[in-house]
């Protein structure tokens, strides 16, 4: 009969060694995957960036009121004013899961969550040069799930009026008027898109002191008047 070789056992120091490289494999798994609230911050708004969508320009199309919560009333300030911003609703309420519930309502399922960010102070002990313990507080930026009101159903909150809506071709009737009575006005071409080739001039408009006269975007109530006044050189 054929001997047989005995099998080799792995050796406790083989194993040790395989244990750790696979702890330390897999903590660098973790790490990579781990998210922390300043990249979900930055991928939002260069994701906002890369679809076109400018988060600090002002619409001239949409709600007056700045994102609040639907329970409390206070609206977002600093970051989350703008994250919640780049959203494509037009209810400026927003609320957390427990609160929809709360209101007797609930999301929609398949919605997706926003984000809120806020500080929270962690305190640590840390001995200071005569090694005496001194107490730090170290910020930690951190975050919350939030929805709003439009993907939600059943919610006990008032109805907004829709009278805030106006279309981009409305112009305000006294603004027309003053501009009809101009004497000698300047010529702009409105509905143009000043940034199509890249230079930067979206939203602020163009201006040929020569020819007296300017390019500007179509818009509405105000900023006619003021659009002229830059063609005119005045600081409107």
């Amino acid at each position: 009969m054929p001997s047989r070789r005995p099998s080799r056992r792995p050796s406790l120091s083989s194993h040790l060694q395989f244990s750790a490289r696979t702890r330390r494999a897999h903590a660098r798994s973790l790490k990579s995957q781990t998210r922390t609230p300043y990249d979900i911050v930055t991928d939002r708004i260069v994701q906002a960036l890369q679809a076109g969508v400018v988060p600090w320009r002002k619409p001239w199309r949409g709600r007056d009121q700045l994102p609040c919560n639907a329970v409390s009333m206070r609206p977002y300030h600093g970051i989350n004013l703008l994250l919640l911003s780049l959203t494509p609703y037009t209810d400026h309420r927003w609320l957390t899961l427990r609160q929809a519930n709360e209101l007797g309502g609930h999301v929609r399922q398949g919605e997706h969550a926003s984000i809120a960010v806020f500080w929270k102070r962690l305190e640590v002990e840390k001995e200071d040069e005569k090694q005496k313990p001194q107490k730090i507080a170290i910020p930690l930026l951190r975050y919350y799930q939030v929805f709003n009101a439009e993907q939600c159903l059943g919610l006990d909150l008032p109805v907004l009026m829709d009278d805030w809506h106006v279309e981009l071709k409305q112009r305000i009737e006294s603004a027309e008027k003053v501009i009809q009575q101009m004497p000698n006005p300047p010529k702009v071409v409105e509905g143009v898109v000043l940034d199509a080739r890249g230079d930067g001039l979206a939203g602020r408009g163009l201006r040929i002191p020569v020819l007296d006269s300017g390019m500007v975007e179509g818009r509405r109530g105000r900023a006619p008047l003021r659009d002229r006044g830059r063609v005119r050189g005045a600081a409107v």
